[in-house]
């Protein structure tokens, strides 16, 4: 997905999806309905990804890391569509997921659901969503990633704190934090459409030097 590879990340789902019926592994066809649903939020599809999330969290097994990624994604798919309610239990079925994982996996594997991806989607939920929460959320996941390889959630963090912060009408520390993102330059398809979305929301406050910059870094971003 973020190699821009969309028929062979398709194909691979499609044979993932095939394994996982024919071995009755209802884990493996489960992450097959979560890439789906990664895919429609990259998309900004959000009713489509809403909908792939429950069906995928219908077919994953009780506890497992699967269940906790696809309800994580119902959050975050109907926090864009303004369901606050919605939200709120799905990050709850996600934290209980999360909490009933086996430990048969290390914390690092790919196919595991760790409690800092949860407080780092819960920080981008809420932003979603527009509740001021975000804000000290995303903050603490920031300072969280500082250090460390994980440059991807670092960026994502900034990003949410940036939107969050725009929505307070505080656009030289959201445009501050839009600058971050872009400076950390792990910017991929799965997250670069948010740091346009962070340019728009600033771009109304002219003369503001922290957005000035920010929108030069992205003019110069999108030339090249």
């Amino acid at each position: 997905m973020d190699l821009g590879q969309r028929d062979a990340a398709s194909s691979a789902r499609t044979v993932a999806g095939s394994l996982g019926r024919e071995t009755e592994h209802d884990e493996i066809s489960a992450w097959g309905w979560e890439v789906d649903t990664w895919t429609a939020l990259v998309d900004q599809d959000w009713g489509r990804a809403a909908a792939l999330a429950t069906a995928g969290e219908d077919l994953a097994p009780e506890g497992s890391p699967a269940a906790a990624q696809l309800a994580m994604q119902a959050a975050r798919s109907t926090a864009r569509l303004g369901d606050g309610a919605e939200v709120r239990a799905a990050l709850r079925r996600a934290e209980i997921a999360l909490g009933q994982q086996s430990a048969d996996r290390p914390a690092d594997h790919h196919f595991y659901f760790d409690g800092d991806k949860y407080e780092l989607y819960t920080g981008t939920t809420l932003s979603w969503l527009g509740d001021p929460a975000a804000e000290d959320i995303a903050r603490e996941a920031a300072a969280h990633y500082q250090t460390g390889t994980r440059r991807r959630r670092l960026t994502t963090a900034y990003l949410d704190l940036g939107l969050v912060l725009a929505r307070l009408r505080r656009p030289d520390e959201a445009a501050h934090f839009g600058v971050l993102a872009l400076g950390t330059n792990h910017l991929v398809p799965s997250n670069a459409w948010r740091a346009d979305e962070l340019v728009a929301a600033v771009s109304r406050y002219r003369g503001v030097p922290e957005v000035e910059e920010l929108r030069e870094l992205a003019a110069e971003r999108a030339l090249g």
